[in-house]
């Protein structure tokens, strides 16, 4: 009899554990749903986040708690991007990457942060791994390109645009991209055909016309160098190096009064753009 007494309150004891866990679960997915809906406001998105990660951080999380840590995770580190808080937003993803060693989304966000950081080796690696699991990524080839320009790789940058345009054959900001790393070869003929074709795609993007008035100036073509200043000053008129660029290239044109007018007008806008 006693046995059975025993039994019926360890049975009792397990049913009662089940179901408060099972309410809490509930509670935190509560938790959860306001953390996704506060995006806009990042402060409450990371306390209340932090909170479902203390919680489950602590156990061995699966199934309903393993994704609320998951999705935890995600929404701080957003919430840390909006912030500009880039460490701590490397920091999460560096933990979601362990929870998801195969989820290539999460591998790209981070090499982008790692880009923003400056981290441009670390940010290489994180692409790699996304074309590891996902070989044909667009975004994953167009980051690592990216950050092999910022390194002064240019020859494997272009390599890498290369292939994202084999992906998306119309990305203007591929051939834009791809367009700077042929003028920091001083490959300016190259250059001039990629910002072509960024331009053809999307033709009010002032800095295409920038870079290629830039590398006609570069290449000696002055005059043909300002009418691009000209158009990318007309699309975005705060571009203070479209001034200082027209500037020097009215200068190599002879026009004095021209050139002062735009350097002026550059350092109004930029005080040190001289430095």
């Amino acid at each position: 009899m006693k046995t059975m007494r025993t039994t019926s309150t360890l049975v009792v004891v397990v049913v009662f554990l089940a179901v408060t866990a099972s309410a809490q679960l509930e509670f935190r997915a509560k938790d959860l749903k306001q953390c996704e809906q506060s995006v806009d406001k990042p402060e409450l998105t990371i306390h209340t986040c932090t909170r479902l990660i203390e919680t489950f951080a602590k156990q061995e999380a699966a199934g309903l708690a393993a994704e609320i840590l998951v999705s935890a995770l995600h929404h701080r580190s957003r919430a840390y991007q909006i912030q500009g808080d880039l460490d701590r937003q490397i920091g999460d993803l560096s933990r979601l990457v362990v929870l998801r060693p195969n989820d290539a989304e999460l591998f790209r966000y981070r090499g982008w942060a790692q880009w923003q950081s400056r981290e441009y080796d670390r940010a290489i690696i994180d692409f790699d791994q996304v074309l590891r699991i996902k070989p044909d990524d667009f975004d994953a080839f167009f980051g690592r390109g990216t950050a092999q320009s910022e390194k002064g790789e240019y020859d494997r940058a272009i390599e890498d645009f290369d292939r994202a345009l084999h992906v998306k054959p119309d990305h203007y900001a591929a051939f834009g991209n791809r367009g700077n790393a042929y003028a920091a070869k001083k490959e300016y003929a190259r250059a001039i055909q990629d910002y072509d074709k960024a331009i053809r795609i999307k033709p009010d993007n002032p800095r295409a016309f920038r870079n290629r008035g830039i590398a006609y100036s570069e290449g000696g073509k002055h005059v043909r160098a300002i009418q691009d200043f000209d158009q990318a000053i007309k699309l975005n008129p705060n571009d203070a190096e479209a001034f200082r660029k027209r500037g020097l290239a009215k200068q190599q044109a002879g026009d004095k009064a021209g050139a002062d007018a735009d350097l002026a007008k550059a350092r109004q806008l930029n005080p040190k753009i001289d430095q």
